[in-house]
């Protein structure tokens, strides 16, 4: 069953390339459609990417516009709340100025003392108030009547206002209270000046920066977020968590990259390293008007955009997950139209096919037949049919069985087939040990050297099994050809093949006969 095998397909690689043709443009077909679904498929999951990265990043923005709009809120709130404050201390100080350097002394020292000490009343966060003069002696205080005898000539809120005739309103460094532990505090301080404009002493007020600190105690700036009030030369006064516990009060951060991107602009957001801990933070900032102070609200940058990575992570893989199951699905999907088309290619060669020779079968026969026919009859092209018989058949049956039977019919087929070299030329079974050759564009003449090559290799015994020759089986071949006409019946080039075929037989066997067919009317 191997050996038929082998041979009948052999003869269907030959003369089959018409059917083979057909199948492989339908394995070609299924092929497309499932080349075409796969790309429909990257394309379609690559456009619900792209849409969700496109939601993804809009978020992402709108998350993050959120936070800065939160941050630059917190930092507006924070500048009201403290420029209120600011502005009454500033007040009282340019009061306690003018009463200082009245020409006419009309305001003696202990009445400015008691305005001080009853200016601090109501205001927690004040630490004192007080009058240096000249020299930077105490001369009127808040804290006490009379002042205490004490020089503070050292410090830069005098020294400051004593070298700068127009220094304005000063904010001084951070320093530790002498008269109150250590307290750290700020001093904001101004010019007292004669009517000549000599200098005759300093207007100090001292703000405790605890002020600051339990201020920015009660606001939410997240986990990992900070705010901090500055001096506009780098000077930290509070911020808040500090990395030391006590406010980080007097740090130097001039030199660090925030402080550069701050100083470009008086308001903004920007993200940078924080100088304290390196994190990397979102910065919204704002100047406290008409006061060398500006608020500083951070927001850390990975818990500004947490929530949205959760979500974005969440879509993200959902997304991808589907959009690889569809790429996937396809690609399955494409393999499955593949295979079926492939075997559907297969079953309807198949069904189109001898299955002992290779050759096509009658079905085949009959409908390659009929599309020749009318091919030839609109190209007015002559098409010549070969009937061919095995002689003596019975005989080589009934001596050696019907498996010898089967191989010379393979045989048979085979020497057939190789005697078809042309692309359209069709070798058929259409029964028993029956064979046709459909030969277009082709005389009678060509028809007749065809049919006597295959003759002349049949008696040879060519490629035939030794059964074969053993009872000198040979083959009879009936050749008939015309021009098809729309009204000359392609059944009558048949029978008149046929009828050749028959006078073969009838004239001794193992020979070619010719049928000429009168040419249908023009």
């Amino acid at each position: 069953m191997v050996g038929q095998s082998r041979v009948g397909w052999g003869a269907l690689g030959i003369c089959g390339s018409r059917r083979r043709g057909q199948a492989d443009a339908s394995g070609a077909g299924s092929h497309q459609i499932g080349d075409l679904f796969l790309v429909a498929s990257f394309v379609l999951s690559a456009a619900v990417a792209l849409l969700v990265a496109a939601t993804l990043v809009q978020s992402r923005g709108e998350a993050w516009a959120g936070a800065e709009r939160a941050s630059e809120n917190l930092a507006q709130a924070v500048i009201g709340d403290v420029g209120r404050n600011l502005a009454l201390y500033r007040f009282v100080l340019r009061q306690t100025a003018a009463d200082v350097s009245d020409p006419d002394g009309a305001v003696p020292m202990r009445l400015i003392s008691q305005f001080l000490a009853q200016a601090t009343v109501n205001a927690d966060h004040l630490g004192s108030l007080f009058v240096l003069d000249a020299e930077g002696r105490i001369t009127a205080d808040s804290m006490s009547e009379p002042p205490p005898d004490a020089s503070l000539a050292d410090q830069d809120y005098f020294t400051v206002q004593r070298d700068r005739r127009n220094a304005g309103l000063y904010v001084s460094r951070p320093f530790a209270s002498r008269a109150r532990d250590g307290d750290p505090r700020v001093a904001l301080s101004l010019r007292i000046e004669g009517p000549t404009g000599a200098f005759r002493g300093v207007a100090v007020a001292t703000v405790r920066l605890a002020y600051f600190g339990d201020l920015f105690s009660r606001l939410d700036v997240g986990r990992s977020g900070s705010i901090a009030i500055i001096r506009n030369d780098g000077v930290v006064l509070m911020r808040e968590p500090s990395t030391d516990g006590r406010g980080d009060v007097g740090v130097d951060i001039a030199a660090s990259r925030a402080f550069q991107y701050l100083r470009a602009a008086p308001a903004g957001s920007f993200v940078a390293p924080s100088p304290f801990d390196g994190v990397e933070r979102l910065y919204s900032h704002a100047a406290v008007p008409d006061f060398p102070f500006t608020v500083i609200v951070a927001a850390s940058v990975a818990e500004v955009l947490s929530d949205w990575w959760r979500r974005a992570s969440a879509i993200a893989i959902l997304t991808g997950v589907i959009c690889l199951g569809g790429i996937v699905s396809a690609a399955l999907t494409r393999r499955e139209m593949i295979r079926r088309g492939r075997v559907e290619a297969q079953l309807a060669l198949l069904s189109r096919t001898d299955s002992l020779t290779g050759l096509a079968n009658r079905r085949e026969f009959e409908e390659v037949f009929a599309a020749e026919w009318w091919r030839a009859a609109r190209e007015r092209t002559c098409l010549a049919l070969l009937m061919i018989d095995a002689d003596r058949f019975k005989q080589l049956n009934d001596r050696f069985g019907h498996a010898r039977g089967d191989e010379c019919l393979q045989a048979l087929a085979q020497v057939i087939a190789a005697s078809c070299r042309r692309p359209g030329d069709l070798a058929a079974r259409i029964g028993g040990e029956e064979f046709a050759v459909l030969l277009p564009a082709t005389t009678s003449e060509g028809a007749q050297v065809i049919a006597e090559r295959i003759r002349a290799a049949v008696e040879a015994g060519a490629a035939l099994p030794e059964a074969q020759s053993a009872v000198g089986t040979t083959v009879s071949v009936g050749v008939a050809a015309t021009v098809p006409g729309v009204d000359h019946e392609r059944a009558a080039l048949f029978a008149a093949a046929d009828r050749a075929l028959y006078r073969a037989k009838e004239a001794g066997r193992n020979r070619v006969a010719t049928l000429e067919l009168a040419p249908p009317e023009a």
